[in-house]
């Protein structure tokens, strides 16, 4: 908490304690913002409008690289830990929600439906590799995919960036952030952004 408290405020959502309650669960005490729900988002069909995913993409890639240049990865990341918020009447903010538990212990016992699937798919992961900024570079690419396909139940990433008509710059990005071998990916979130 107190690493996180370095980090520039801006883009992370604000961690304020983490306490133990009588019974003796952690819980941690965060800013409360005001979200979109991503479901909504697809439904109402603003996220339709390619511009506007990539502005949110590139602040997105923009967070992740202020953290990687202070040490510090997300590879467990999901859908559920970017936060959308509307500020200035409609325009979309990200901000990421840095969950401190996975860290603390990697092997939840109850993971998420989103978190299960995504520790059951990712090549980092599932070879057992040593997890760095490469793996939050394939994390971000599936939800990248996600929301580009308004699919948050994906099973083949790949197969589904064929599918979407998308311009081949944007296209063969998300291929190499999705590439199985880490040393295929981008080289920082830097390049992505």
């Amino acid at each position: 908490l107190e690493q996180l408290k370095k980090l520039p405020g801006e883009g992370l959502v604000h961690h304020h304690a983490i306490k133990r309650s009588t019974d003796g669960l952690w819980y941690r005490v965060s800013e409360w913002i005001d979200s979109e729900s991503w479901g909504s988002l697809l439904a109402s069909g603003q996220l339709r409008d390619l511009g506007l995913l990539l502005d949110l993409f590139h602040q997105m890639a923009s967070i992740l690289n202020v953290l990687h240049h202070h040490g510090h990865f997300i590879p467990h990341l999901i859908l559920s830990d970017i936060i959308a918020a509307k500020e200035n009447g409609d325009e979309l903010r990200i901000k990421i929600d840095y969950k401190l538990s996975r860290f603390i212990d990697p092997w939840l016992d109850r993971p998420s439906p989103v978190l299960k699937k995504l520790l059951s798919t990712h090549p980092d992961i599932i070879n057992e590799r040593p997890l760095d900024f490469k793996s939050d570079i394939w994390s971000l690419g599936k939800v990248f995919v996600e929301l580009l396909s308004g699919d948050l139940e994906i099973h083949h990433l790949e197969a589904r960036v064929d599918e979407l008509d998308l311009p081949g710059e944007l296209a063969v990005l998300l291929r190499v952030m999705l590439a199985d071998d880490p040393d295929l990916r981008p080289q920082s979130m830097a390049e992505i952004a």
